[in-house]
């Protein structure tokens, strides 16, 4: 007769744990505990670590005020979950971005097995699988390896990225910088001639005032400001269209949650996703209707960011060209009085070149 080994029964055992804990902290995330839901999770993932596990986590602790520690499992789980759907992904990946939004990052960069503390608690060891996000404020960052350590310090703001580089070696000593020679030793400052004194103390019409009055400045520098407003606009139509996809994807994603559906294929074909879910059959296919209504307005506002977002780009680029072009007239058109009458005046043209497929400025000047 054989024996299932011991070892077994405990994995078992562990599993049919973390099952209990997930279904209660599923259950606490509908009520929106989201607290006890966190709590509940951290149970089930420390019995067994599974990305559905660390996917909802990361979810309750953005939700209960947590996000630091929802970035470092909202990044795991996109390093891990291998085999997630897209869908699954992409809610990651909004979750890791709101969580960024009020904490700190910090790649740290760091001799290969040396062990990283930050502000003292063990990171893991060098190289480190991903960045470490930390509160806003100034943190003590350390390699240890052996009996050699390096330290440094760094500050971050909400939503700020630093890099740090840590290096074990010893800092190469500074060289003394060389005393100054003595007033008699030095060189002689060069007289300047009658031409650099002129063209150093004349003056060139002020910018504001030439931008103003002037044709050659106020029509590019009007195009630019107008074209400055638009893409700020469409930066901002995107903003809320992709707010808007958010939203909708996060509603879809907790319908299914609550249908105890899978989110992958329940756009594409709910009702097959609701059958494997044992749905009431009755009531499929009004329910699959309400999903395929949600995907299609999560695409539409997906689509509509995009495209505003394109015509953002296009507009800010429209609007740098249009500053620069506005800034090369100036100094070739505005009028100077820094020659003198002995000196031949510089001259500037600006020439339009063109090319297929591409346009251009160019500045020829002689003295």
């Amino acid at each position: 007769m054989s024996s299932v080994p011991a070892h077994a029964d405990d994995d078992a055992t562990a599993t049919s744990a973390a099952r209990e804990r997930f279904k209660e902290g599923v259950a606490y995330f509908d009520q929106k505990q989201y607290e006890k839901a966190r709590a509940a999770f951290v149970q089930a993932y420390a019995l067994k670590k599974h990305p559905a596990v660390l996917l909802n986590l990361a979810q309750s602790e953005l939700r209960s005020n947590h996000e630091r520690d929802a970035a470092k499992h909202f990044a795991s789980y996109l390093r891990e979950a291998t085999d997630a759907s897209a869908a699954e992904r992409e809610a990651a990946q909004a979750g890791l971005t709101a969580a960024k939004a009020v904490v700190g990052e910090i790649q740290i960069s760091a001799e290969s097995g040396g062990e990283v503390l930050v502000d003292g608690t063990s990171e893991g060891v060098a190289p480190l699988p991903g960045a470490v996000y930390v509160d806003p404020g100034t943190h003590a960052i350390e390699l240890k390896k052996g009996d050699r350590t390096a330290n440094q310090s760094v500050s971050v703001k909400a939503g700020e990225a630093k890099e740090v580089r840590l290096a074990l070696s010893a800092e190469a000593v500074a060289a003394p910088a060389a005393a100054p020679p003595p007033d008699d030793q030095k060189p002689a400052e060069p007289e300047a001639d009658d031409e650099t004194t002129s063209r150093s103390t004349g003056k060139r019409e002020p910018f504001l005032h030439w931008v103003t009055t002037s044709p050659a400045g106020v029509i590019p520098a009007g195009a630019a400001v107008l074209l400055g407003l638009g893409a700020g606009g469409f930066a901002i139509a995107s903003s809320l269209a992709y707010g808007e996809a958010e939203d909708i994807g996060q509603q879809i994603e907790d319908n299914a949650r609550q249908d105890m559906a899978s989110t992958q294929g329940i756009c594409s074909d709910p009702s097959t996703v609701l059958m494997q879910a044992g749905y009431p059959a009755d009531k499929i296919a009004q329910r699959a209707g309400q999903y395929t209504a949600a995907c299609t307005q999560h695409t539409d506002s997906t689509e509509s960011g995009d495209s505003y977002k394109t015509f953002a780009i296009v507009s800010g680029i429209g609007a740098g060209a249009l500053a620069i072009t506005t800034v090369v007239l100036y100094f070739a058109t505005a009028p100077d009085e820094r020659v003198s009458a002995s000196s031949a005046p510089l001259t500037l043209d600006v020439i339009p070149a063109f090319a297929p497929g591409a346009a251009s400025l160019s500045v020829v000047g002689r003295f």
